[in-house]
């Protein structure tokens, strides 16, 4: 019973959606790797490599748009367990540090188009290669770098602590990519291929973010709780002019920073409901609700 309770506090805690990204690829690994090795076990060679087919991303352009859902369902799919491992280590890691500033509903809507950012450039390469429509994209690695790329992006100097060593992130991200995409690239060319599609959404992402724009805003509020889209559907939002000496990166910080903090608040009402609010979260989201 404990472990239940466990679970459920995990799935609707502070990380419930690094949490739940988790569960899912985990659940999805066990249950495609139980199925097939079944299959095989009673000689049913062509019912596991169909089963691999209908959840992984073809390199087929054709086949591709017939099996649609492959684009998102393909970055939960593995089939080896280091490369489940090392994926979710690796979001775990990060992606709690998104949460933090960006807040959950992005980093589902980051890790999904990230996926679908480096399925699309995955099948582009195909196209071009000798067999590349037999190719199958699987695992969550495109998705993943996005994440790490794109909080980077939007806070490059926030320090982090891989194995007790201080790094600032703009590095650990640059080499996480490079030691994972183009290091052998030659080597599974297509898969790291869709790194690059995920980094280069999750570095443009987190880059407007910094600038204090809010691209994609409509998409990411798809995933936020129901109570906290109608608090953001409260908030005012309104043009507030540029204070004079201060530049323009100056003033984007500031409403970025706002956000965050508005944001934070509102991920705090979506848990635990307004009356859990303090008097200065109440007065600040009062004050500023305009100035996002």
């Amino acid at each position: 019973m404990s472990i239940v309770s466990d679970i459920k506090r995990g799935l609707s805690g502070v990380y419930s959606t690094v949490n739940r990204i988790l569960l899912i690829n985990v659940l999805v690994f066990l249950t495609v790797n139980i199925t097939v090795n079944l299959l095989l076990l009673n000689g049913r060679d062509d019912l596991s490599e169909g089963v691999i087919r209908a959840i992984g991303l073809s390199g087929d352009p054709l086949k591709a748009v017939m099996f649609v859902w492959t684009f998102i369902t393909y970055s939960f799919m593995h089939i080896d367990f280091w490369h489940i491992l090392g994926n979710m280590l690796l979001f775990w890691f990060l992606g709690r540090l998104f949460s933090d500033h960006l807040g959950g509903a992005r980093l589902w809507g980051t890790y999904l188009l990230g996926g679908i950012a480096g399925g699309i450039l995955f099948i582009g390469v195909s196209m071009f290669m000798q067999g590349g429509d037999s190719f199958v994209l699987f695992g969550a690695s495109a998705a993943t770098t996005a994440v790490v790329v794109g909080i980077a992006a939007f806070t490059p100097e926030s320090m982090v602590y891989p194995f007790g060593i201080p790094v600032k992130l703009k590095w650990f991200a640059l080499i996480s990519f490079l030691l994972s995409s183009l290091l052998e690239l030659s080597a599974n060319t297509g898969g790291k291929v869709s790194h690059i599609g995920g980094a280069l959404l999750g570095f443009w992402y987190g880059s407007q973010l910094r600038l204090g724009k809010r691209p994609l805003e409509s998409f990411m509020n798809w995933f936020a709780p129901r109570r906290e889209r109608r608090s953001r559907s409260k908030l005012r939002v309104e043009h507030v002019q540029r204070p004079r000496g201060v530049s323009d990166e100056q003033y984007n910080q500031s409403k970025a920073l706002i956000r965050r903090r508005i944001d934070e608040i509102l991920d705090k009402i979506s848990r635990s409901g307004y009356d859990s609010l303090s008097r200065e979260e109440r007065e600040f989201l009062q004050n500023n609700h305009d100035k996002t």
